[in-house]
Formats: C-alpha cells, sequence, structure tokens
C-alpha cells in the first residue's frame, strides 16, 4: 500500500483534521514524503467525489465542492423526513 494510500485511510476513518506532524509519528515517516504524498493524494483526487482540504498544517477529506447541492438537498430530506418511533417517544 502507496503513503498516500494510508494517508487517505487515516483520513477517512478519522473524520477530524490531522496535522501533518500527526501523520508523520502516524506513519513512522519523515515531513517531506508526508507532503509529497500528500500532494499526490490531493491530484489523484481531484475531479472526484471528495477532496483534500489543507489549512495550515492540518489536512482532512470532504466532500467536493461541486457535490455541495446535492448534499445540502439529503441533509434537507433527512431533517424533514418521518421521525422514526424511538424519536417519536
Amino acid at each position: 500500500m502507496s503513503l498516500e494510500q494510508k494517508i487517505e485511510a487515516i483520513l477517512f476513518y478519522k473524520t477530524d483534521a490531522l496535522s501533518v506532524d500527526a501523520l508523520v509519528k502516524l506513519l513512522g515517516t519523515d515531513k517531506n514524503q508526508i507532503e509529497e504524498a500528500l500532494n499526490l493524494l490531493k491530484e489523484a483526487l481531484k475531479d472526484r467525489g471528495i477532496c483534500l482540504i489543507r489549512k495550515d498544517n492540518e489536512v482532512m477529506l470532504s466532500t467536493a465542492g461541486e457535490a455541495s447541492a446535492l448534499i445540502e438537498k439529503i441533509g434537507k430530506e433527512e431533517l424533514e423526513g418521518e421521525l422514526s418511533k424511538a424519536s417519536v417517544e
């Protein structure tokens, strides 16, 4: 498994942003290799339904901006849907 695949799996599992330093520690590699893998992952996710978001020293996976209308629609439908039996109680 490549380093970028490992990073993708970790970010998918964690769901929250992780620092580059945390990825270095988790994967036992140096910061330059993590940076290179992040660049490869970002390019690999281009034109996909998810994307790599980076802010300062933190990275995370997110839905692609182009999918925002769809995601918003699904969210509204879930909120407006019928209450489950447990919710009613």
